[in-house]
């Protein structure tokens, strides 16, 4: 279990970005919530599978987040609807990770791409003064953080029609 510290910009300068360390095409797989506040998830990233739960805890400002990697992510999703967890939905997104160092901690800096969505990003470290100085070396304002999830990030955009064929 982990506090996860991470922000999300959708403006940033792309140009500014290292060169690449790897690009995934994540699929995953997100269950109905058994708790307000929860993600559920199962994600192909990539070789690897993970089975994540992150909780918002009330007062804090950061979820809390427990994950680990997993074999078959069909079986998985079988255990869970036997324990009575529902599937919600299905979706697939391209990932590029940016590894930048400051002051001798990795943030790592994660392209998200939806098809037909314009990319965001997400940065995560070790702590907020990293994230921070990362931002501002990608171009990204500390005051436009998007502390929404990716999910509702997509159906925002879908709802503003920047959906491709919407």
């Amino acid at each position: 279990m982990s506090k996860e510290i991470e922000r999300r910009f959708r403006k940033f300068n792309k140009a500014m970005l290292p060169p690449k360390s790897s690009q995934f095409l994540f699929e995953i797989v997100v269950f109905e919530p058994t708790k307000q506040g929860q993600t559920i998830r199962l994600r192909k990233e990539g070789p690897i599978n993970t089975f994540t739960i992150k909780q918002k805890i009330p007062g804090q400002k950061y979820p809390t987040e427990w994950e680990t990697t997993v074999g078959d992510i069909a079986t998985v999703a079988a255990m869970l609807t036997e324990l009575g967890i529902k599937k919600h939905y299905n979706l697939q997104k391209y990932r590029t990770i940016h590894n930048i160092v400051f002051e001798g901690d990795v943030v790592e800096v994660a392209a998200d791409e939806y098809p037909g969505l314009p990319p965001y990003v997400e940065l995560e470290g070790p702590n907020e003064k990293a994230i921070l100085e990362v931002a501002k070396m990608i171009g990204a304002d500390w005051n436009e953080t998007d502390f929404t999830a990716s999910t509702s990030y997509y159906r925002d955009c879908e709802t503003r029609h920047i959906v491709t064929g919407k």
